[in-house]
């Protein structure tokens, strides 16, 4: 078979270390494989380093393996050119696997050009990816905390939230934070709806009628108290993420051509591509033509419908509702 790079390596990555196997094709056409293992320390990561720009080895490959591979990439990039390989494409056969088997199989692959580069995005958009990342999980565990206040407010028969459409709204929190307080007088309690639940105060006097006690409240309050924390954490997120995206300007308008999506998803959409042009050419490629974005990515009644089929995938989820 043909060898793309004469001298390569092969890097098995673990936690605590690193399994280097060096692949060199000498003149005479004999090849010769050193293994070596390293630490995963910075200094550890350095003299690895080092010895590959001794071996004048041009180029590295290793699995996308959990996130113990990024300190390995984010240092070794800067020296060599790093492959970072999917698993799946990259697995053995079944049989004795140990770690130096695994880096020599990598190499060895990398040799003959097998190995297909993941994409890689730029540290800007590495950042922005972190960021809507971190604020898609802050936002789960708000509703987490959303959902556990409503569980504890059934516990105590107070029916609130079948009459206020939004209990963590103004005049929601008012009445919570009432109840907290110590007020269980459902006429008072209803009192403090403000605006159009001024109409519904008869059902919320019934509504607010329960066996709410002080270990209620308590329970409610730290929910509460985190609910809000989350918040102001997701609007500093929202700031960080529209400082990021200003110099992205031009991509975030290309985005609007997606139909139903709104700014967000197109800053997720944004940091999981890293660049629209890849998108162009799945586009060019799609079955369903050059109008329409492969899907989930477009929103459209066609594409959600052929994304559904293929993978069996309810519209719900789909459309992230």
């Amino acid at each position: 078979m043909h060898v793309v790079h004469p001298i390569c390596c092969g890097l098995d990555v673990h936690p605590a270390s690193v399994v280097a196997c060096l692949r060199c094709v000498g003149d005479d056409g004999q090849t010769r494989l050193e293994r070596r293992e390293y630490g995963t320390t910075q200094s550890e990561l350095l003299t690895l380093g080092e010895w590959l720009l001794a071996e004048h080895c041009p180029i590295v490959a290793m699995e996308s393996t959990g996130v113990y591979w990024r300190p390995v990439y984010h240092l070794l990039c800067g020296l060599v050119e790093v492959v970072v390989g999917n698993p799946q494409e990259i697995r053995q056969r079944p049989g004795k696997k140990t770690d130096k088997a695994d880096a020599s199989w990598i190499a060895e692959l990398l040799a003959h050009g097998l190995i297909r580069p993941s994409f890689i995005p730029p540290p800007t958009i590495q950042a922005l990816r972190d960021l809507t990342r971190t604020r898609v999980s802050l936002v789960q565990t708000r509703t987490q905390a959303k959902q556990r206040v409503l569980k504890i407010l059934e516990d105590t028969n107070v029916k609130v939230a079948n009459v206020v459409s939004d209990l963590f709204g103004v005049s929601g929190r008012r009445m919570l934070a009432a109840l907290i307080a110590g007020e269980r007088h459902p006429k008072r309690l209803a009192a403090l709806a403000l605006g159009t639940l001024r109409r519904k105060v008869p059902q919320l006097e019934l509504a607010l009628q329960g066996q709410f006690t002080e270990h209620h409240a308590r329970l409610i309050q730290g929910a509460l108290d985190l609910i809000d924390l989350l918040e102001r954490q997701i609007k500093e997120l929202d700031e960080q993420i529209g400082e990021l995206v200003a110099p992205l300007a031009p991509q975030i308008k290309q985005l609007e051509s997606l139909p139903g999506v709104q700014d967000k998803p197109r800053h997720d959409i944004l940091s999981t591509s890293g660049n629209l042009s890849r998108l162009e050419r799945a586009r060019e490629k799609s079955p369903l033509g050059t109008r329409h974005f492969p899907p989930p990515l477009c929103r459209c009644t066609t594409c959600c419908s052929v994304f559904q089929r293929r993978h069996h995938m309810p519209a719900s989820r789909l459309l992230g509702r």
